[in-house]
């Protein structure tokens, strides 16, 4: 059970502390330890110090940092094009030629018809 004198405990590492079987004699146990003076003060330590509003301010100041940091970072166009055609490359399916993809694209073009070639739909003066 949470108290005052873990609460910093179990903020850090949560679930990770539950680490005694759930039996009756262990409910018993902790609901005898159980104290109402501790668990207001608990409740007014965790209200102030984990609101939401702290949480989002938090959220907005990373969201700021990261915004801030784009730019103030200038991008280099040519390092940006080699990892985008770096990505290109190795990730993107490239209809059985090379890379991660190639095997499926073969195995999926083994099993497909040839495609039939439509006729122009337009004529020429």
């Amino acid at each position: 059970m949470a108290r005052t004198t873990n609460c910093d405990a179990w903020r850090a590492r949560g679930a990770a502390l539950l680490d005694r079987p759930v039996t009756v004699e262990a409910l018993v146990d902790e609901i005898a330890r159980y104290d109402a003076a501790d668990a207001a003060a608990l409740t007014s330590r965790l209200r102030a110090e984990a609101s939401l509003d702290r949480a989002l301010d938090a959220l907005e100041a990373h969201y700021r940092a990261v915004i801030d940091g784009a730019r103030i970072t200038p991008i280099d166009p040519d390092a940006a094009a080699a990892a985008l055609s770096r990505f290109l490359t190795e990730w993107l399916p490239n209809y059985g030629r090379h890379g991660p993809f190639a095997e499926f694209w073969q195995r999926l073009a083994a099993k497909r018809e040839p495609r039939r070639r439509r006729p122009w739909p337009f004529r020429w003066r």
